[in-house]
């Protein structure tokens, strides 16, 4: 009886060892975010957030898409504006009137979307510690 539950329980590892090699080899983490945001807190809510906000401009104009026929649009558009940020904004950027039209200038130019969500994005950049 304790060999049979041996066996089964090394059969469940193996089984756990495939799944989790197939998430690694398709460029997913173990929680289901893309491995280029693993131990980046801020880029991971910028794209947990940008599929949502991406998606709610889409209905707004009128057009309705899932969220999941971006792609990697929100991953792509999440590492740029986190590696823009950290460029370009120092340290005491969101005490500065100049800096942070310079910040807001950044995310218009890089997601080339609305005002509207210009400004939600920048909400959540500035709501953030880590810029």
């Amino acid at each position: 009886k304790q060999k049979s539950e041996d066996t089964q329980a090394y059969e469940e590892f193996l089984r756990n060892a495939e799944l989790l090699v197939r998430k690694l080899s398709e460029g997913q983490s173990l929680n289901g975010l893309p491995i280029q945001l693993q131990g980046n807190r801020e880029a991971t809510t910028l794209y947990n957030n940008l599929i949502e906000i991406l998606a709610g401009e889409k209905v707004a104009n009128g057009i309705t898409e899932s969220a999941k026929e971006y792609g990697d649009e929100p991953l792509q558009l999440a590492l740029r504006l986190d590696s823009l940020i950290r460029e370009h904004a120092n340290s005491d950027w969101k005490n500065d009137e100049a800096r942070v039209r310079e910040v807001q200038n950044i995310i218009h130019r890089t997601l080339g979307k609305s005002r509207e969500v210009t400004i939600a994005v920048f909400d959540l950049i500035k709501n953030q510690p880590g810029y």
